[in-house]
């Protein structure tokens, strides 16, 4: 608290809420901001500061979650077309723990990323139904992607034998030489017995391998 006696409370809030749209379901509204709380009779204010600034970050982040609750049947951009029933109702809730709200700005009051695709997707839908000229260009186009990744396949299977087919093949091991057949004698040298083919004479059994 300062000299003169007075005090203010910053609120620095980031509050994603959930919230049932009647058009695109369940979504997500996150509300980024900052809020001044101010002492109603700073002289007798009851809190520490550090009591005050978690009372009011408290009473911020519950109204934002009650007015949320306390919206039905309207679209989420009701929030941010209309901050000024949540600043109300801050200032309402504040002065229950003896303070007022001093100020407050919105950064931000939207969905989510996730809920805004979920919102974007509903949209494209919605539009594609209505509207027979953009449904079947959206069927072409889904069309003409399916047959180019149908076509890539083959086309991929075809590349990949080509390059095998041309790879050289293994070459395949080569077979031992045979040993050359042995000169022999058509007559024994020993003994003059006509040969018989075999390696020694069938009369005396000398070698019958020329040297």
């Amino acid at each position: 608290m300062d000299p003169n006696n007075t005090a203010t409370f910053e609120v620095v809030f980031s509050e994603t809420v959930p919230f049932f749209d009647p058009e695109f379901g369940s979504v997500e509204i996150k509300f980024e901001g900052k809020a001044m709380a101010v002492p109603q009779d700073p002289s007798s204010f009851p809190f520490t500061s550090e009591q005050a600034a978690s009372m009011a970050k408290m009473n911020v982040t519950f109204v934002l979650q009650q007015a949320v609750i306390g919206v039905h049947n309207e679209n989420y951009k009701v929030f941010a077309s209309r901050p000024g029933m949540i600043v109300q109702a801050i200032d309402a809730k504040l002065k229950e723990s003896s303070m007022t709200l001093g100020a407050i700005s919105f950064d931000s009051i939207a969905p989510t990323e996730a809920s805004q695709k979920h919102i974007d997707s509903m949209e494209k839908a919605k539009t594609l139904a209505s509207d027979p000229s953009a449904m079947n260009a959206a069927l072409q186009e889904a069309t003409a992607k399916a047959q180019a990744t149908a076509a890539e396949a083959p086309a991929a299977a075809s590349a990949q034998a080509t390059a095998a087919a041309s790879a050289p093949a293994p070459s395949a091991p080569t077979a031992p030489a045979a040993a050359a057949a042995p000169l022999l004698f058509k007559f024994c040298p020993a003994c003059g017995h006509p040969a018989s083919g075999s390696k020694f004479c069938t009369n005396c059994g000398n070698s019958l391998v020329r040297g």
